[in-house]
């Protein structure tokens, strides 16, 4: 299985919207959101990026209001292209 998450230089990118707002979620630190459909992460050095893809496509768990947000705001930041980091 391929994953979404891509390692550029200690960040992770994503292409996949829901993914995205599931890290978030997990507390993942958002870096920034370039245009559709690049949305960039940097994670901690303990955090394997393909074991939070699967734990996110095999049904991983997060609080349902923060997922939805997350995505929300996600969306409206790419639509925006919105690309200030740290937010």
């Amino acid at each position: 299985m391929e994953f979404c998450l891509k390692d550029i230089d200690m960040k992770y990118e994503t292409t996949d919207l829901p993914l995205a707002a599931f890290l978030m979620a997990r507390g993942c630190r958002f870096e920034g959101a370039h245009g559709f459909p690049q949305i960039t992460f940097q994670l901690e050095a303990e955090e394997d990026p393909g074991a939070l893809a699967t734990e996110f496509y095999n049904d991983g768990l997060v609080k349902i209001q923060t997922f939805l947000k997350n995505q929300k705001t996600l969306r409206t930041l790419v639509k925006s292209g919105f690309g200030r980091r740290g937010y």
